[in-house]
């Protein structure tokens, strides 16, 4: 591809300041997305062949209006998180424009890229004035728009080919990015709609889960300390250990409430100042059933984590052989 050297000039002329603007949007935004778990961060920097053919679209009227030079992508979990990382580009860069998912004409039966995006420009700083002339680009996407614009946008829009059925069927891809975003959205009243299935397991951790929540958040019989980051995987980790412990092959939800009967009593009879802050609540639940022992010294394909402070509390733990190793 010809470049005009105008514009070839122009942008080595800027490619420093390109260069700068780059480095202090990607220092700024991959902290904030390292910081909120689940966010994810791509960029790029326009190189010199895209940026001539950006122009020759007809659509920029002068060098100050191309608002890309650097573009990046913050790639969200659900969408109902949009307007935080908003607010967030808002406080830390200059706003240049909002271009918000929904703002442009689109008829209901059209399925394109229309991902919220942020334009703008570092604030000033006086000894880096030339630099607030600079302007980028931050898309905010869902997962699942990323996926598709990943997926089809070398396959249909920068392919060398024209093609009516490949562009159909990056629309019809898009139709169900939105349809799955809107489910994720509506997740629980969604999820109310769906006929529902007996299933012993998930049975048997809804109790799990319940009855541990209740006894740290109502009856306050177990310190606030020792709850669990994940709920979900703290029921998993302790189904497993009873499914691990029941080597008679009992049906495992008469096995599991004996377990909880056992814990219950236990807990019953001591204070909430009793409970030791060394040991996870995980750990504390090992050491009480195996005081009862209500586990076996080999737990099948279960290596618990037995620490000495957990041992000081709990001796009986020692005679666990199938144990964490340092």
């Amino acid at each position: 591809m010809i470049v005009p050297q105008q514009v070839r000039n122009l942008y080595n002329k800027e490619s420093t300041n390109i260069e700068k603007t780059e480095m202090k949007v990607k220092e700024t935004l991959i902290n904030y997305c390292e910081e909120n778990k689940g966010f994810a961060f791509l960029s790029r920097k326009k190189d010199l062949r895209s940026l001539a053919e950006k122009i020759e679209t007809g659509r920029y009227k002068s060098w100050s209006q191309i608002d890309d030079l650097f573009a990046c992508s913050i790639i969200i979990p659900t969408l109902d998180v949009e307007d935080e990382v908003i607010k967030f580009l808002t406080d830390v860069f200059e706003v240049v424009q909002i271009k918000k998912r929904g703002d442009s004409q689109k008829p209901p039966y059209e399925f394109r890229f229309d991902s919220t995006r942020f334009i703008g420009r570092l604030k000033l700083i006086p000894e880096l004035e030339s630099e607030i002339n600079i302007l980028f680009e931050v898309q905010i996407r869902s997962a699942f728009e990323h996926a598709w614009s990943v997926t089809t946008h070398a396959l249909a829009y920068k392919t060398e080919n024209i093609d009516w059925k490949l562009l159909r069927l990056a629309a019809q891809l898009k139709a169900s990015v939105e349809q799955l975003d809107t489910l994720i959205l509506g997740f629980t009243e969604s999820a109310s709609h769906i006929t529902e299935h007996k299933f012993d397991e998930i049975d048997i951790k809804s109790s799990i889960s319940k009855f541990f929540k209740d006894k740290i958040e109502t009856q306050k019989s177990i310190p606030e300390e020792l709850k669990p980051q994940d709920w979900s995987r703290f029921t998993d980790n302790f189904y497993n250990l009873l499914r691990a412990a029941n080597s008679h092959r009992e049906k495992m939800g008469v096995f599991a409430d004996s377990a909880l009967n056992i814990i219950d009593k236990e807990i019953a009879g001591i204070t909430i100042n009793e409970f030791s802050r060394s040991v996870s609540l995980l750990q504390f639940l090992i050491g009480i059933l195996s005081k009862y022992e209500f586990l076996p010294n080999d737990l099948r394909n279960y290596s618990a984590l037995i620490t000495p402070e957990l041992e000081i509390i709990f001796p009986s733990v020692q005679r666990i052989n199938t144990v964490f190793e340092y």
